[in-house]
């Protein structure tokens, strides 16, 4: 991994170090009587233990292999950042199914150029499975845009 892992994955163990302490200030609850620490403390922790393996990663392979460096692809940052401005545009207008396959596509496909029949598999595949789980699951209202999906 890159310098720039180590650094970034410190900044999140700050981060989340700081947001567990925060969260568990506030009540816990159950899992079946989340209170309002609840989920706080689960993602922080979730991000804590994320940055910790991250972190653990790019030193072990920093120690092994020596540092690697690669150039920072500007395009690229910019290339994401438009679209999560259009995704953020398209959302009410398109549907929630609709804007995320297209903003999957669009990354995958065009960004990172991955084969089209990826692009489209993982688009379809993610889309879906966070459909189910936001919509059905959480029972989170998405919009439904022109198609009423």
């Amino acid at each position: 991994m890159k310098k720039s892992d180590t650094f970034t994955s410190v900044i999140l163990l700050g981060f989340a170090a700081g947001s567990v302490y925060e969260s568990l200030k506030l009540p816990f609850g159950r899992v079946n009587a989340p209170a309002p620490g609840f989920f706080p403390t689960i993602l922080s922790t979730l991000l804590l233990l994320t940055s910790v393996v991250v972190l653990w990663s790019a030193l072990r392979e920093s120690e092994t292999r020596g540092e690697r460096s690669e150039p920072i692809g500007l395009t690229k940052i910019f290339w994401n950042l438009g679209a999560l401005i259009a995704f953020t545009l398209l959302l009410e207008r398109l549907g929630f199914l609709v804007t995320t396959v297209l903003f999957l596509i669009f990354l995958l496909g065009l960004v990172e150029r991955k084969s089209w029949g990826i692009a489209l598999g993982v688009a379809l595949g993610a889309a879906a499975a966070s459909y189910i789980i936001l919509k059905h699951l959480l029972g989170i209202p998405l919009p439904a845009g022109f198609f009423e999906l």
